[in-house]
């Protein structure tokens, strides 16, 4: 049994607490290190199938994980779509910023499919690869996130020039919006078809969204997506993470129809936990502060039992409130899912364990 798909799919606990990593594949790991050695640029790295299933599998044979998650980024759907995406090293993606409904004009769906082909073919590798008993995530940026990063050209603190323009121009805001959710629904339902267990929908910069707009920038686009990949794609449970969302995690994880919500390292697990009980089954997933992580020592144990310890008997997925960061210890990763394991091996009999929400 796929432990995370069935606890996603049927909202109820197991005997096992299903365990991934966000960027589990990363730079904390040297065999990745040397694989991205291999290439000129991340784009290129991200559109070599063979090298992006490589990247996905590697952490699966380091570590006892319950899923995999397929090696990409948040940018691939915006370069699909036409407009100039480049990584700088030391400072990150630079993209050519949208300012207007002309400058939508530059973008276009007619070779999207091809552009996006990669990935699709890297899931399909991974899943011949994979055992079967492990999970297989695609994911894809969520409109919000990804316009943030088209509209103010690379990242930024706090996104003010993109939220101005948006602001100052709701119709250009939403055309771009009407494409993105046209987009992103393609991409994770051909990644769905070529071998995604599970989907997750990225939204990094939720907490940047002002009150006004969130029914518009979250809520709305995330929905539609979610709905139209279950048209398609009927059986497979999806995963929203909309970081930096405070209060309204549990009610967004509600109302735009997702299986699972992640939950970011600010968000109070006993907070959570309290919403939860008020309304239908709703897995969460993560918690865990990355640094703690990072850290180790008792700190580390006694934060990764907290976490348990809160959600036992709720539907949960054991991960971090953040991905990996570069300088992250191995052993650190190791010690963690060790703990998770004996927590796990200390409570099987626990009835409230097995019981749904």
């Amino acid at each position: 049994m796929i432990i995370l798909e069935e606890l996603l799919k049927k909202k109820i606990t197991g005997k096992k607490i299903p365990i991934w990593f966000m960027r589990q594949a990363g730079r904390f790991l040297p065999e990745y290190r040397q694989l991205r050695q291999t290439y000129s640029s991340f784009l290129e790295f991200c559109g070599d199938p063979k090298g992006a299933a490589e990247a996905t599998l590697q952490p699966m044979r380091r570590f006892d994980l319950d899923a995999a998650i397929i090696f990409s980024d948040i940018l691939v759907v915006p370069s699909a779509l036409g407009q100039s995406v480049t990584f700088v090293a030391g400072e990150g993606p630079k993209l050519e910023p949208l300012q207007n409904e002309k400058d939508l004009l530059k973008l276009t769906f007619d070779h999207f499919e091809k552009r996006i082909q990669a990935t699709p073919e890297a899931l399909s590798l991974v899943r011949e690869s994979l055992p079967p008993e492990k999970a297989l995530i695609g994911f894809a940026g969520a409109p919000w996130t990804v316009a943030c990063y088209m509209i103010q050209g690379g990242g930024s603190k706090n996104f003010d020039e993109a939220r101005l323009i948006i602001a100052n121009d709701l119709p250009f805001f939403e055309k771009l919006m009407d494409m993105l959710v046209e987009a992103t629904s393609q991409y994770l339902i051909r990644q769905a078809q070529s071998g995604a267990t599970v989907l997750k929908l990225f939204d990094s910069w939720a907490g940047m969204c002002p009150s006004w707009l969130t029914d518009r920038a979250l809520q709305n686009p995330i929905q539609k997506i979610i709905q139209r990949v279950r048209q398609e794609c009927p059986p497979i449970p999806l995963l929203y993470f909309p970081r930096g969302a405070g209060e309204k995690v549990i009610s967004l994880g509600y109302s735009v129809g997702a299986d699972g919500v992640a939950l970011d390292h600010f968000s109070d697990p006993t907070w959570v936990k309290v919403q939860l009980k008020k309304g239908p089954p709703l897995v969460v997933q993560g918690g865990l502060d990355p640094l703690v992580v990072a850290a180790g020592g008792p700190l580390l144990e006694r934060e990764v039992y907290r976490y348990l310890d809160i959600f036992e008997g709720l539907p949960y997925i054991f991960n971090m409130g953040h991905g990996m960061i570069p300088s992250m210890p191995i052993k650190h990763i190791e010690q963690t899912i060790s703990y998770v394991r004996a927590w796990e091996s200390q409570n099987l009999q626990r009835t409230s364990f097995t019981q749904a929400i």
